[in-house]
């Protein structure tokens, strides 16, 4: 759900400063379990950082 508001936040706040030729964007700390991530999802401590 706090991924979900924060890129509507990000979308939002884009489309309200597009005109004067700011950019935004967004880092999210969320890693999504897939192929690609597999491994580390697999480390026992992976977790706690």
């Amino acid at each position: 759900m706090i991924k979900h508001a924060v890129e509507v936040l990000t979308k939002r706040t884009a489309i309200e400063l597009a005109n004067s030729g700011t950019g935004v964007n967004a880092v999210s700390r969320i890693l999504i379990e897939v192929p690609l991530t597999q491994k580390s999802f697999e480390i026992s401590d992976f977790h706690e950082w």
